[in-house]
């Protein structure tokens, strides 16, 4: 449910719209399990299923996995077992949104009040002492087999610590705001929260973006007035020019007077 801490931080929205997204964020609830969740996230799976079909068939082809298109999101950011469980708590959160005009694009990210917004989920890790396999075992006793007959023999590098997914889900809003799951509460249980900070986190972009296009307003006015000048500036140029063209003509037409009259006068 939603805190109370959170109640005041809807200020930028109007009085009626705040009541209506604070009464929404203190009832979000996870569906059922067998309830169908948004097209959105169904297609989102059934690309991740794909991903890992074709990943699989690269896994002997070195050149073809490097240059393997980047995973679809959540996977590696969190265990294959958790993804079901992320899905679930953005499926909570746009079936309640919805109704207050938000939506889901395709690539699981909210639009809230007109700006994208996007949530990650990443996932804790145990260290534990890494237990060497069949493969690296052998590697260690070809190793000292080598190296009674070479001293140059290198040792293979096995790494000492393995690390492993332990079940608890961080999720951030636009890289800023985290919940996390801990002793006291898992995050199907701060939803109401999320659900607030998405607002904020959607009048923080609007913000934002106002000012880069207010910025950008200032930059191609100020661009103006620059190229105004310049055209003033090679107006009189042009001008000067001119009248310093017009003045050697005047010149030289008082010269050729001058000389026509003396012209006249001695003969």
């Amino acid at each position: 449910s939603a805190s109370e801490s959170s109640q005041g931080t809807l200020d930028f929205l109007d009085e009626e719209t705040q009541k209506i997204v604070l009464a929404i964020a203190s009832q979000v609830l996870i569906p059922d399990e067998n309830e169908r969740m948004h097209s959105a996230i169904i297609a989102h799976r059934k690309a991740i299923v794909e991903w890992k079909k074709s990943e699989s068939k690269n896994d002997g082809n070195r050149w073809q996995a490097r240059n393997a298109p980047q995973p679809p999101y959540l996977v590696g950011s969190i265990a294959d077992e958790s993804i079901p469980r992320a899905c679930h708590i953005i499926d909570a959160l746009i079936k309640a949104m919805e109704p207050l005009g938000c939506k889901l694009t395709d690539s699981l990210s909210f639009i809230v009040s007109g700006e994208t917004v996007s949530i990650s989920f990443s996932e804790s890790q145990d260290k534990l002492e890494h237990v060497p396999t069949k493969d690296e075992n052998r590697q260690l006793l070809e190793y000292e087999e080598r190296r009674k007959k070479y001293s140059y023999a290198s040792k293979p590098q096995i790494r000492k610590y393995d690390y492993k997914f332990n079940g608890r889900l961080s999720l951030t809003i636009n890289g800023e705001k985290t919940f996390r799951d801990c002793k006291s509460y898992r995050l199907e249980e701060r939803l109401g929260d999320v659900l607030i900070e998405l607002y904020i986190a959607a009048e923080n972009l609007k913000r934002q973006r106002l000012a880069r296009e207010e910025a950008e307003r200032k930059r191609q006015e100020e661009e103006k007035r620059k190229e105004e000048r310049r055209e003033r500036y090679n107006k009189e140029v042009d001008n000067t020019v001119a009248l310093a063209n017009e003045a050697r003509d005047y010149d030289i037409a008082c010269q050729i007077r001058a000389y026509i009259a003396a012209y006249k006068s001695s003969h």
